[in-house]
């Protein structure tokens, strides 16, 4: 499920409490589905982000270790830059 599909199914509630004539229902669903965007969207910013830092943290790894395969380094930090780019999106 994504987070359009979640909006969706939100927003059918408050449209079928606008439908019965309950307009204080229908306002404060269409209030908490953007709450609950917003708190979504943060913590798919915070995942997206804790990803990226394994790929960091394995890229300090292995210069601290001093074992350094400079492919496999690159394409790790390639990794971190493509997970934080997928939040610019």
């Amino acid at each position: 499920m994504d987070i359009k599909q979640i909006r969706q199914r939100i927003m059918c509630e408050a449209y079928d409490l606008a439908d019965r004539g309950d307009h204080e229902g229908y306002n404060a669903v269409k209030v908490m589905c953007s709450e609950v965007l917003e708190l979504i969207n943060a913590v798919v910013a915070a995942e997206r982000e804790a990803c990226a830092k394994l790929c960091d943290e394995k890229v300090d790894a292995e210069y601290k270790t001093g074992k350094v395969d400079h492919h496999e380094m690159a394409w790790t930090q390639a990794c971190a830059i493509a997970i934080r780019a997928r939040g610019e999106k």
